[in-house]
């Protein structure tokens, strides 16, 4: 699944890693221009590449795409949006196209119509 991240700090960096080692194609969207600047240039000085130590293991992902281009959630299966990406302009991009939703808080976008909350 083609799954977009909005939000690069430690715990969007962390999400983008798991799901990555689960199989999924991630792209990594810095949203902030004022935070997580240290975070998001080493993982881009890395090759994309996040390390997880999990259960005392370390396991290494390479992120599909780690950027500040808005434009992937436009073809994007899924959005997942970080609580501190939630301002209206990341919404309203993420709600774009058939399908898109903006549901407040986590996931968001390219869900059918029926299956949203009314």
């Amino acid at each position: 699944m083609k799954i977009t991240i909005l939000g690069a700090g430690n715990m969007g960096c962390a999400n983008a890693a798991d799901l990555t080692l689960k199989g999924h194609e991630v792209t990594l969207v810095k949203t902030s221009h004022s935070m997580h600047n240290e975070t998001f240039n080493y993982v881009c000085a890395h090759n994309n590449e996040i390390t997880l130590w999990q259960e005392g293991e370390e396991q290494t992902a390479r992120i599909h795409a780690v950027t500040t281009d808005l434009s992937s959630v436009a073809t994007a299966d899924l959005v997942y949006q970080r609580p501190r990406a939630a301002d209206p302009a990341h919404r309203a991009a993420a709600a774009e196209g058939p399908g898109g939703a903006y549901l407040p808080g986590l996931l968001l976008h390219r869900l059918l119509p029926e299956t949203l909350p009314r």
